[in-house]
């Protein structure tokens, strides 16, 4: 077994073959083992970077599992199972336990810049939104119409030509790096979508589909909002900020987009009713023959690269989103049994309950009509209500954030005092100190953007801290930081 990974995440081992193996790995306090045991008198005391998961005949105990898995955030996680123990439950459960990680570091993994750039891309985008289309009267829209969802893997350029000659009688969705691919490959996009807050490609904001309706969360770039110039419809996420609850508090429904633009654009199409739903170019990874996207000038990011043997297809290499955004889509159509889903990508990843077919052989089969699909959008959008901004509220709600940093600056200011005055005692039972804390918990800021932040920091920062006083100290120290980041970013403090 390679002991290289931060974390190990082991099933069906005895205690004495794991110390055996891991030699001096587990020695070292910076590195954890996660030991999933049936046997309850497992002990592992000597080791406290050891944690023990007990399986019962109650089930895997879920709730421990991802309270370990935010505690070890950021870390390089590895997981094996036993080579004589490998029953499909042990690999099945070892799966399971790698989408719950993988679900917690990519949650994780949007606030690594402290969470400054979605704050700047929802706080420009509610701005620039003035009027926008609300995504709730729009459910069933679409009911019936073919749907094809494009992702730029590398099966987009295979069905280029046979994507073309059906583009009047589909609905073709697509975000992202899709929609310079189908720029280029010379595929028309019907409904465009977006969410993520930092695209990787500049060359995104030049394809040629400014003009087309566009879905998008308010996390999604303001640089890619600015450059559609369609109408807008604004679809909140599951995972809203709670600054931006607060700012828009009367959308009350949300939805479930996945993890990329892809998921989302077929959620939309689940949610607009059209079926069957196709996914072209959604190869979800890429053979060593071929490139990560479909176009050369889609240039390989770099990524942590996940090799898995798929079952129909061979060697694949892929990422934590892709097979994220995979798992989703299975997820999806079994909650969508109504609707058909089809893979017509023949070198792409194989996606559970989803049957795969070319697009020609899914069109010929179908035999879809033509339909004006341009103006059944047209139709759908005069009928969809429309969301005015109030800019003046919206300029004092972020006034309010601003004044409200100040202060959280100056109590953590005071309150990082007392530990100076106060040093070698802990000031923190003192009850001018509990009193400060108490009005720093008051403040919008702290409520809305400081301490959710904090909620997830907490754990890689306080790793290597040895008591409560440690905590507390780097705590405050940590929100001054960040209050002082996102005044100077934010809001243009000096």
């Amino acid at each position: 077994m390679n002991f290289s990974a931060d974390v190990v995440c082991v099933f069906g081992y005895k205690p004495e073959e794991i110390l055996l193996e891991a030699g001096s790995w587990i020695e070292n306090q910076n590195k954890y083992l996660i030991f999933c045991s049936e046997d309850p008198w497992v002990d592992f005391s000597l080791y406290p970077n050891v944690r023990v998961l007990l399986m019962s005949e109650n089930g895997f105990p879920w709730d421990l599992f991802e309270e370990i898995c935010k505690e070890l955030v950021f870390l390089q996680f590895d997981y094996r199972v036993h080579p004589q123990k490998e029953s499909s439950y042990m690999v099945r459960l070892k799966a399971l336990c790698e989408a719950c990680q993988s679900h917690i570091h990519l949650l994780a993994s949007d606030v690594q810049d402290f969470g400054l750039g979605v704050f700047q891309n929802v706080s420009r985008n509610i701005y620039s939104g003035l009027e926008m289309r609300d995504f709730r009267s729009l459910k069933g829209a679409l009911v019936g119409v073919p749907a094809v969802v494009c992702g730029a893997g590398p099966g987009l350029s295979d069905v280029a030509e046979d994507l073309r000659g059906i583009q009047d009688r589909v609905c073709v969705f697509s975000g992202g790096s899709g929609l310079l691919a189908l720029s280029r490959l010379g595929v028309d996009v019907h409904l465009a979508a977006g969410v993520d807050p930092d695209p990787c490609y500049h060359p995104l904001l030049h394809h040629h589909h400014g003009e087309v309706p566009f879905f998008y969360q308010n996390r999604v770039s303001h640089r890619i909002l600015s450059s559609m110039h369609g109408e807008k419809i604004l679809v909140p996420s599951e995972i809203r900020t709670p600054f931006e609850k607060w700012c828009q508090p009367e959308f009350d429904q949300s939805l479930d987009g996945g993890w990329t633009v892809a998921t989302f654009c077929t959620a939309l199409a689940s949610y607009l009713g059209c079926n069957p739903i196709c996914f072209v170019g959604m190869d979800f990874g890429y053979p060593p023959d071929k490139g990560m996207y479909a176009e050369e000038s889609l240039k390989k990011e770099e990524v942590e690269e996940i090799s898995l043997q798929d079952p129909e297809v061979g060697l694949l290499f892929t990422k934590k989103d892709w097979l994220m955004a995979a798992r989703w889509i299975e997820q999806h159509r079994l909650e969508h049994m109504d609707l058909s889903f089809y893979q017509t990508s023949m070198r792409g990843m194989s996606l559970e309950g989803v049957c795969r077919k070319p697009l020609w052989q899914i069109s010929s089969e179908r035999n879809w009509p033509q339909i004006d699909i341009r103006g059944r959008i047209r139709q759908m959008l005069s009928h969809a209500s429309t969301i005015y901004v109030d800019l003046k509220k919206y300029a004092l709600a972020l006034e309010e954030i601003n004044q409200s940093l100040q202060r959280v600056d100056l109590l953590c200011r005071e309150l990082l005092n007392a530990f100076e005055k106060s040093y070698p005692e802990d000031p923190t039972e003192r009850g001018s100190f509990v009193l400060g804390l108490y009005d720093l918990y008051d403040e919008v800021a702290y409520q809305k953007i400081l301490d959710p932040l904090w909620q997830i920091w907490q754990w890689p920062i306080s790793r290597p801290l040895h008591n409560s006083y440690e905590r507390a100290l780097h705590r405050l120290i940590f929100l001054r930081k960040l209050t002082r980041e996102y005044g100077r970013k934010c809001f243009l403090w000096q």
